[in-house]
């Protein structure tokens, strides 16, 4: 066994750790209310308190920010995103001013 096979087989070790649950066994084993998406247009800055309480709740969210003027749309965004970077959620834009706020273990895919 050389140095280099070492370093191989450590990498394998914890690529094994990883392994994904088989069937029947839930990815995420955060608890969802309901499990349901819910949509948000909020109007102004203050409408974003309510979904970051979603969040916190365990719900994602899709958010519109094209009500929003421009400079309240910039600052609603950036709160929703360190709400769901605390909450090790992601975020993904959908379209102009439409993100999608998922939670830990949630995977959009395009």
């Amino acid at each position: 066994m050389g140095i280099f096979d070492f370093f191989t087989k450590e990498v394998n070790e914890k690529k094994d750790e990883r392994k994904t649950p088989s069937i029947g066994k839930p990815i995420n084993t955060r608890e969802t209310n309901g499990g349901a998406m819910q949509v948000f247009h909020p109007r102004s800055f203050e409408d974003i308190q309510k979904i970051i309480e979603t969040l916190k709740n365990n719900q994602p969210a899709i958010v519109y920010l094209n009500g929003l003027k421009k400079d309240d749309a910039q600052r609603s965004l950036d709160m929703l995103s360190g709400a769901i970077f605390a909450l090790d959620g992601g975020v993904m834009p959908i379209e102009k001013d439409i993100y999608i706020f998922t939670l830990d273990g949630v995977t959009v895919r395009r």
